[in-house]
This record gives C-alpha cells, structure tokens and sequence, in this order.
C-alpha cells in the first residue's frame, strides 16, 4: 500500500481517491455550469418572447374593445335616433288623427252658426252642460254630445277628439 505522509497525517492511496474523485465531481459541476447558464438563457429568452406576445395579445384586445365601444356608442346613438323618429311619427300620426277628429266634430257641432246670438262656450259651461248628460242636434241632423273634457263628439261616428295614447290606436 501506497502512502504519502504530510506533517502529522498520512495519507493512503484510497484517501487521494477519493479525495481525486470529489475534484473531478467539482470540476464537472463546473464544468455543466455554462451549460447551465446557456439552458438558463435560452429559457429566459423564451420567457421573454411569450411575454412579448402576451403583451401584443394585450394591445390587441384593447384595440378591439375600443372598436367595440366605438361600435356600441355608434349603435346606441342611432337607437337614439331611432327612437326619437318613432316618437315624433308617433306624435305627428296622433296630431294628425287628433286634427282630423277635431275638424269633423267641429263641422258638425258650430253653435255660433246655428244661434247667432249665443255667444261660444267656455270650459265651465261646457262642464256644466256634460254633467247634465246635455245633447244637441248638429248641423248634420245627428246628435252631439258635450263631455266633461269640454269636446264634442258625433254619435254618427263616434269620433272623440280628445288626445288618445299610442296604444289606444293598435
């Protein structure tokens, strides 16, 4: 056996071997740790470019959610719109109906015509009148009712001139 003797040890050759053999498992630790650092780069690298795209993912989606509002904003804008043509149509229709009504039962029911001397009458005559259930006889023979809103209409047609709701008409 094979021993080398350093001031107050000695060593044996299997000592040196294993003491050989922790140097070289060192060495090779050492010697993986660039490999390691590449593996580690590249790994960093490929984390980064995923974080790159996440990030233009990002961008993209919020590009799209401002058309999207734009969109949105658009659409509600010509609901709007929309609505307010159906309203005045609404309106405009129900003026108009109210019109023609008006103009029939007027030209049935003119008291200034068919009595000169009795002067137009005013609301509260008109409501006094309604609440005794009054009629007349208009100029086209057939019988006007006074009603308690202070409007007239026809028994012939049954036209009330008073303003209805849109849903009145459907």
């Amino acid at each position: 056996m094979f021993s080398i003797q350093t001031g107050s040890e000695s060593l044996s050759l299997e000592d040196i071997s294993d003491q050989l053999e922790k140097l070289r498992v060192k060495i090779e630790k050492v010697e993986r740790v660039p490999d390691q650092v590449e593996r580690l780069r590249a790994r960093m690298e490929e984390m980064a470019n995923i974080f790159d795209h996440a990030m233009d993912n990002i961008e993209l989606m919020q590009n799209k959610t401002l058309e999207m509002m734009q969109t949105l904003d658009y659409l509600v804008e010509k609901v709007d719109n929309t609505n307010r043509v159906v309203l005045d149509l609404s309106l405009n229709r129900r003026l108009e109906a109210e019109g023609v009504q008006r103009e029939h039962v007027l030209s049935c029911y003119r008291p200034n015509e068919r009595r000169g001397d009795e002067p137009q009458l005013g609301q509260q005559q008109l409501q006094q009148r309604a609440g005794r259930g009054e009629e007349e006889e208009g100029p086209c023979g057939d019988a006007i009712r006074i009603t308690f809103t202070a409007s007239y209409s026809c028994t012939s047609c049954e036209i009330d001139p008073r303003p209805r709701l849109e849903s009145e008409y459907e």
